[in-house]
């Protein structure tokens, strides 16, 4: 199957980071891709807590509708990366929610972000995701047919190795990883550690991220990728923007799995 990820540079402009999203989908169309993968946070990425506030539920609820709207206008699949989406309980936290959208535009999956990214590292990034969010607590496939079972997952999930075994004891044969990985952790980890949850688990993992300046100080690693069971890196966007093409091959996932069958030695997780 061919699967797109598309790298995203999102700000506080929900119009203009949406007007980008559509031409990577026209793109995805001619390219003859079959589901289209984007990062975590891509309709708005905040400069700030002040800036935090502008994206708002109606503004989610929006978002929601108008992929619904170009699945069904450009026949995808759309797998979209953790964004604030609230609760009909608009007094609580929003969630970090991935949607899975049909070609018919309707919802077949979510996923709550499990681990919420809490940080402070010296001379690098403090965020503590914990204040403006709520946690989910279940891990979640995906199941597409003939295009795979994917195991859900965003961004600072990556460091929990347990959450991708469970996934994969579920079925997954791929895993979904979009992301906003801050730069400064993310030249150090970020390959490291797809590669790392691609050979243990013997999947291909998907993971679509944010690049550059976001702001004055926020900046993200970007690189997105798209990496084999075997550990191969078979799709890396580097730092440039725009749609990225890999193709997946199910038959390689099985014969991976054959061939070393790790899952014999596994406890119970």
């Amino acid at each position: 199957m061919k699967v797109g990820v598309i790298q995203f540079n999102s700000n506080e402009d929900v119009e203009l980071n949406l007007k980008f999203f559509r031409e990577q989908l026209v793109e995805a169309k001619k390219q003859n891709v079959q589901l289209v993968c984007v990062p975590e946070n891509f309709p708005f990425v905040a400069h700030s807590k002040e800036g935090r506030k502008k994206f708002q539920k109606k503004i989610s609820d929006d978002v929601i509708a108008q992929i619904q709207g170009w699945a069904k206008e450009f026949n995808l699949n759309i797998l979209t990366g953790g964004h604030h989406t609230w609760t009909t309980d608009d007094s609580k936290l929003p969630f970090n929610r991935i949607h899975a959208f049909s070609p018919e535009g309707v919802i077949v999956q979510t996923y709550d972000k499990v681990h919420l990214c809490d940080l402070e590292v010296v001379g690098g990034p403090r965020h503590f995701e914990s204040e403006v969010m709520s946690p989910g607590h279940t891990p979640q496939i995906l199941d597409l047919k003939d295009l795979g079972v994917w195991g859900l997952s965003i961004c600072f999930d990556l460091r929990f190795p347990l959450l991708f075994q469970k996934l994969r004891k579920m079925g997954a044969q791929v895993l979904f990883v979009p992301a906003a990985f801050f730069y400064h952790t993310g030249r150090m980890h970020w390959e490291v550690l797809l590669r790392a949850r691609a050979i243990e688990n013997q999947s291909y993992v998907v993971a679509p991220a944010q690049t550059g300046m976001h702001g004055p100080e926020r900046r993200s690693w970007g690189h997105s990728m798209i990496i084999s069971p075997w550990g191969e890196i078979l799709v890396n966007a580097k730092e440039e923007l725009g749609l990225f093409v890999g193709e997946l091959d199910f038959q390689e996932v099985e014969s991976m799995r054959r061939q070393i069958p790790v899952t014999k030695y596994l406890k119970d997780i």
